[in-house]
């Protein structure tokens, strides 16, 4: 599950006979990806399947090990229903930015219907956007269908990843917010 990111668009080959169906990212999305294919969301290769996604919710850990690793948050990519609808395992997804532009091309391992609230809940500590502001992100992509589709991405146009710079990182807390307003 390694990211390829010296490719170009004509070097695309798909792997499943079907049309490939594309997904426009959303800002959240695209920045998920990003953190993805600089391994800033390490160990995670692609977004989660739904069985990493039920370990941190339930754990705030990637796998049901004793000494499975540390995760907070779960990293899901919200595709339309009609388009989950068209794709099977193995199906290939492409992803594009903002500007209609292939980002990747994902090879679809899994793909479920989680519960939105529940996730606000475990995640945030609230279903209500008024208490913390992640949670209107949520809650608006429960109108969006199926979520995380894919783990594995085949290609990569960007050059994000192998750019050999030094990145300072900050941890934060993310079930509550950083400031209540008054």
């Amino acid at each position: 599950m390694e990211f390829d990111t010296h490719t170009s668009g004509a070097e695309h080959v798909h792997q499943s006979p079907e049309e490939p169906e594309f997904h426009d990212l959303s800002p959240r999305e695209q920045g998920d990806l990003e953190m993805l294919m600089s391994g800033a969301f390490s160990p995670l290769k692609g977004f989660m399947i739904r069985q990493q996604y039920r370990s941190v919710l339930g754990r705030m850990r990637i796998g049901d090990e004793p000494d499975a690793l540390l995760f907070p948050i779960p990293i899901t990519l919200a595709v339309p229903r009609a388009s989950a609808a068209r794709m099977v395992i193995g199906s290939t997804l492409i992803l594009r930015d903002r500007d209609h532009r292939p980002v990747a091309e994902l090879t679809v391992q899994d793909k479920f219907s989680p519960d939105i609230r529940e996730e606000a809940r475990l995640v945030f500590g609230t279903d209500d956007p008024l208490e913390h502001p992640g949670v209107a992100d949520l809650l608006d992509r429960e109108h969006s269908g199926i979520h995380s589709p894919a783990s594995k991405a085949d290609r990569f146009e960007s050059e994000i990843s192998g750019s050999g710079t030094t990145v300072n990182a900050v941890s934060l807390e993310t079930r509550m917010p950083a400031m209540r307003p008054l």
